[in-house]
């Protein structure tokens, strides 16, 4: 139980350092705390793709994802690394 309190506070800390939900109260954090799943993801791996529907929203707590488009035969980085 103390493990799984100490998750949700450290889910919590993640999404109030994203802008777009910076502004929200406790209880709405909460709420999405309590709704999220954590997920491992390999290195280069492929975790989306571009026109595939898509209903998940992304929180990066550990490490970093590069967003690339398929062109002309080749990955092209579409903005700089997240971390």
């Amino acid at each position: 139980k103390d493990s799984q309190h100490k998750k949700r506070m450290l889910y919590a800390a993640a999404l109030k350092r994203v802008p777009l939900l910076g502004g929200l109260d406790g209880s709405k954090v909460a709420q999405i705390v309590d709704a999220s799943t954590a997920h491992d993801y390999d290195t280069g791996q492929l975790i989306l793709r571009e026109s595939e529907p898509g209903s998940d929203f992304f929180v990066i707590l550990n490490g970093s994802v590069e967003c690339t488009r398929y062109v002309a035969g080749a990955n092209d980085s579409v903005c700089p690394t997240l971390e």
